[in-house]
């Protein structure tokens, strides 16, 4: 198995992942070792605070944002991360603003 085949998407052609190692080879030469690295965790989106069920002004800066209950993410190809809020789907862009894309009723 190529070192780079992860489940059949691929990094950059100048960089290898070996994930078996946890080892990213990039291609200006330097090597990270993913297990020396510290583990940072940070907050993307919230107050830490309840919105309501009806959320009329749910859009606006990720970091003021309220969430009732989120329950899924999964990122997009631009870089936003969507966020499964009980009766929402919220984006975030990469730019730190959250929009309402779906509500259920």
């Amino acid at each position: 198995m190529d070192t780079s085949e992860l489940g059949g998407w691929n990094l950059d052609i100048h960089h290898r992942y070996n994930f078996h190692e946890g080892v990213l080879q990039k291609g200006d030469g330097t090597t990270i070792y993913f297990r020396q690295q510290p583990r940072v965790i940070s907050t993307l989106m919230g107050t830490g605070h309840q919105r309501p069920m009806l959320c009329p002004e749910c859009n606006g800066m990720a970091k003021e944002a309220r969430l009732l209950a989120p329950v899924a993410l999964t990122s997009g190809p631009d870089g936003s991360v969507y966020v499964g809020d009980f009766n929402l789907i919220r984006r975030v862009t990469p730019s730190g603003q959250v929009y309402t894309v779906f509500r259920m009723r």
